[in-house]
């Protein structure tokens, strides 16, 4: 489930970060939506892709993902209400650790690693940086990590 507490647009401070040696360096793409690093998300044996959105609207606040075998075909999503005060940065950020969390708990057989295409850059260059990072973001690091 989602659980969003009012600490989640704290910023992480140093100290909470894993010592910089023991850091795995997350590999991420930055690029324009156009772009998409459209290499990555070609189908290739033992590669499942999982695609992640999250927007704010008048209507509400969401998060979705969609997980997709080798093959292309669809076998995972998510969808999740947010509560209306949130951003859309927590919104995509959601998305991407509860798309990450899909991935460790459920996964799918014959799917060694999964790429992760996220429209989130603003989630995406902090993840990179891993500087800056609230402690939401810092929840999709430690669980990519993994």
């Amino acid at each position: 489930g989602v659980e969003l507490g009012g600490s989640c647009e704290r910023r992480l401070v140093d100290w909470e970060l894993p010592y910089p040696p023991e850091r795995k360096s997350l590999d991420i793409t930055l690029g324009r939506k156009e772009e998409w690093a459209e290499e990555l998300i070609q189908p290739r044996p033992g590669v499942g892709v999982v695609y992640t959105d999250g927007s704010k609207k008048e209507s509400g606040v969401g998060a979705a993902f969609v997980a997709q075998d080798p093959e292309g075909q669809n076998v995972g999503q998510g969808l999740f209400k947010l509560p209306d005060y949130c951003s859309n940065y927590q919104a995509e950020a959601v998305a991407q650790r509860e798309g990450v969390i899909w991935t460790k708990e459920v996964g799918h057989p014959g799917v060694q690693n999964w790429v992760i295409a996220s429209d989130g850059g603003a989630v995406l260059a902090s993840m990179k940086g891993q500087r800056r990072m609230t402690s939401l973001v810092g929840k999709v690091v430690r669980e990519a990590e993994d």
